[in-house]
């Protein structure tokens, strides 16, 4: 019995670290994709904390008070407060 509480634990572990967090939510790893919701990326907020930001390839994508900006260590862009 406890071998099997151990193992639902670990397992329910394991889905807590694994989910994807949302946008502007804190993340862990700089230029995540996996750790952040579709269509968003692990990134430095103003204050350097890092956070599930926006994709984006150009300006336009970004609203207007965003600037699109490069993700340090990757080939990525997000969208960044200016």
């Amino acid at each position: 019995m406890k071998h099997a509480l151990a193992l639902a634990l670990l397992g329910l572990l394991a889905l807590v670290a694994c989910a994807s967090h949302d946008l502007g939510q804190d993340c862990r790893t700089l230029g995540s994709t996996s750790e952040c919701s579709n269509g968003t990326i692990c990134s430095p907020s103003v204050v350097n904390q890092l956070v599930c930001s926006k994709t984006c390839h150009v300006y336009t994508d970004c609203a207007p008070s965003e600037d699109c900006a490069p993700v340090s260590g990757t080939s990525s862009a997000a969208c960044k407060a200016r």
